[in-house]
């Protein structure tokens, strides 16, 4: 068996759900030696992923992963030889983690942006209304 770390991350509490899937999946090839949740908290990721031995670090998808300290998972991996293998694309490559962050960094300074936009908007709003007196 592949001795595997498990990966759960969730702001919002599904942590079970997450790992329900990922040892549906992976739990008659894989033995779990280490479980890391990602509450938001800095535990390292690193430390534990030299700790634990693991071959493999399971996620339910990459966009799981952490975002804040992403580099520094991903440098402890290769380094580790450690790969990501996630229930929904499988084995994903070095290549593949780095486009997929950029995709997430970019999708979060798009989201940021609009936001910004939008509220710029109502504010001028408020304001033509407050000098039509309407």
């Amino acid at each position: 068996m592949t001795k595997a770390m498990l990966f759960t991350r969730s702001t919002t509490g599904d942590h079970e759900r997450q790992r329900d899937a990922i040892i549906s999946k992976f739990g008659e090839t894989h033995e779990i030696v280490a479980e890391y949740r990602d509450d938001g908290t800095k535990a390292s990721v690193s430390k534990l992923l030299e700790e634990s031995g693991a071959e493999v670090l399971l996620c339910t998808d990459v966009d799981r992963l952490p975002r804040q300290n992403a580099l520094a998972i991903l440098a402890a991996l290769k380094a580790s030889g450690v790969k990501i293998v996630t229930v929904s694309n499988g084995e994903i490559g070095v290549g593949d983690l780095i486009a997929q962050m950029m995709k997430c960094h970019t999708s979060k300074t798009e989201s940021q942006q609009r936001g910004q936009r939008i509220k710029r908007g109502v504010q001028a709003a408020r304001q033509r209304r407050k000098t039509t007196g309407g």
